[in-house]
């Protein structure tokens, strides 16, 4: 499960230098995934510079023929050169259903939460998302 990494948003070059592992496991019908990574952005105009860390972890277990459910969570924290640190986190339950051999279904709910030092900043969201993927 990939990493969504909070972004300070600028309008120039930076030079990222990013250190990352993972660690999984496959059975016969789950799958677990541990990452973590630790980043520096040196911004190249400004010459300032910010730090991201984080963690992730997901657990995809297919339960029936054709279904499969997914739980994930992740947490970052971006701390600029001024000490001020933004934590960014989130928790999400899907189900995914194979409904014909070119028709997927799913069902999602994600809650995610900033907490930054600057209150704000701050925000939870709530989100339910419902999909049908036909391919052709």
């Amino acid at each position: 499960m990939p990493i969504d990494p909070v972004f300070s948003l600028r309008d120039e070059v930076i030079e990222r230098k990013r250190a990352s592992g993972s660690i999984g496991m496959k059975t016969g019908r789950s799958d677990l995934l541990f990452t973590v990574f630790d980043e520096r952005r040196d911004f190249l105009s400004t010459l300032t510079e910010e730090r991201i860390r984080g963690v992730s972890s997901s657990w995809n277990w297919r339960f029936a023929p054709r279904t499969n459910s997914l739980l994930a969570a992740s947490w970052q924290r971006r701390t600029d050169e001024d000490d001020i640190d933004r934590d960014f986190w989130y928790l999400q339950a899907q189900l995914k259903r194979q409904i014909r051999p070119k028709l997927d279904g799913s069902v999602e709910y994600r809650f995610s939460r900033q907490e930054d030092d600057d209150d704000r900043n701050n925000y939870d969201e709530n989100r339910i998302m419902a999909r049908v993927t036909a391919y052709f």
